[in-house]
């Protein structure tokens, strides 16, 4: 966590976590486009939930490291 949440390799790791989940959406999307619509619909409203929670997650998650930690502060 103190990798993800250092304000140097932050937006990286961001921006790394949000391709993974995009090409794994488009994959799922793909892979169930032959299949039943509906379903398909489902499994990509599912993994669009999942990585918004997972960003919030670690967006709360550096907030309050970078606000504990002072870094902040230190960087101005």
């Amino acid at each position: 966590m103190f990798f993800i949440c250092d304000k140097q390799n932050f937006s990286s790791v961001l921006l790394h976590v949000m391709d993974f989940f995009f090409f794994t959406l488009l994959y799922w999307y793909l892979y169930f486009s032959r299949t039943d619509l509906y379903m398909s619909f489902i499994i990509i409203v599912i993994i669009v939930i999942v990585v918004v929670v997972v960003v919030a997650a670690v967006l709360v998650l550096c907030f309050f490291y970078l606000r504990d930690s002072q870094c902040l502060l230190r960087n101005r």
